[in-house]
């Protein structure tokens, strides 16, 4: 069986965590291939990195200019593009996942692959293994304020008429065969004309992709009724445990949670950074990342923000680096 991680990058910005993401697939999953589709073109301060990856792991792609005629591209419109992304390649796949670019993947004891297969068996889905997340709409001012800035009167309006709004998680496992029977050309493209004439917020009040991918799983016919609730911020970790209808797991470090300083985290985000997933990642990567000469090399081609994010990693774990962040 052959599967694919693939996620859409909008802007230079968020390309600086490429080689540290494709690097920790490379480690963990070397069999696995790897497509990352960008907006703009490849930073050339990346490209020595990544050429040092390709020389260990070279199953990866990286396509520039995706989505290069939409005409209204910001940072919510880039996020919903990830759904109605559409490769020929991927026709070559069992399985895709959709990820996340800002994460740091361990392989776990059971694989990726199998987990998400073994949780779309047991909760009896054709074609997809995620989770939903159900919003409570909260009309405080600020709340109002912020959907008037995104959607406009339209969006206050419908967001005052809401009370809660389904969406899907943004790590969505699918069996392409399957799922695209259901996610249909005819809906990708439609969705997709949604997107560019920036009009997300006409389909639900809530201020990100998730409910779309929902809407679009929802006329595709696929059974919304399997699918569990995220009950916590930690609900959905367990990597142990795909026979959880909620099961959803990282599958690694979410580096985009050092994006905040230790000092100033809140509860939800250290309720995750130290639940027991997270204990298992930090003890593999205290063993197999910190001594691997690649990544010692490559740690000191990284941008100087994510490095700043790696400080913070370092710090919260009290993980010695044996110089390698001085």
């Amino acid at each position: 069986m052959k599967i694919c991680l693939t996620t859409f990058v909008q802007g230079h910005l968020y390309q600086e965590y490429l080689p540290m993401l494709i690097y920790s697939i490379g480690k963990a999953y070397p069999e696995y291939d790897v497509k990352i589709f960008l907006h703009d073109t490849l930073r050339d301060d990346l490209r020595p990195a990544l050429d040092m990856i390709r020389s260990t792991y070279d199953r990866f792609e990286i396509r520039e200019h995706t989505f290069a005629d939409c005409p209204n591209m910001n940072s919510l419109v880039a996020r919903s593009l990830r759904w109605v992304l559409w490769d020929e390649s991927f026709r070559d796949y069992d399985y895709l996942y959709t990820i996340d670019i800002d994460m740091f993947y361990i392989r776990e004891p059971q694989e990726l692959m199998e987990q998400h297969i073994e949780h779309m068996n047991y909760i009896g889905s054709d074609c997809v293994s995620n989770f939903r997340r159900i919003n409570v709409i909260r009309k405080t001012p600020f709340e109002i304020m912020r959907m008037f800035k995104w959607g406009g009167i339209r969006g206050v309006i419908d967001m005052l008429k809401t009370d809660r709004v389904n969406r899907m998680s943004g790590l969505h496992f699918v069996k392409v065969k399957e799922y695209y029977e259901h996610i249909t050309p005819e809906i990708l493209h439609k969705y997709r004309s949604i997107i560019y004439a920036n009009k997300i917020m006409r389909l639900k009040p809530l201020i990100s992709c998730e409910p779309l991918l929902y809407d679009m799983m929802e006329e595709g016919g696929i059974d919304m009724s399997v699918f569990g609730v995220q009950s916590s911020v930690i609900s959905m970790l367990d990597f142990e445990n795909p026979h959880d209808r909620g099961f959803g797991p990282n599958h690694g470090i979410h580096f985009g949670l050092f994006r905040v300083d230790p000092a100033d985290m809140d509860k939800d985000i250290t309720i995750q950074l130290d639940h027991k997933a997270y204990q298992y990642y930090i003890e593999i990567f205290r063993k197999e990342i910190l001594p691997d000469p690649l990544f010692r090399k490559l740690y000191t081609m990284f941008p100087e923000k994510l490095k700043m994010y790696f400080h913070r990693f370092f710090q919260y774990y009290c993980l010695e680096t044996n110089g390698i962040a001085e």
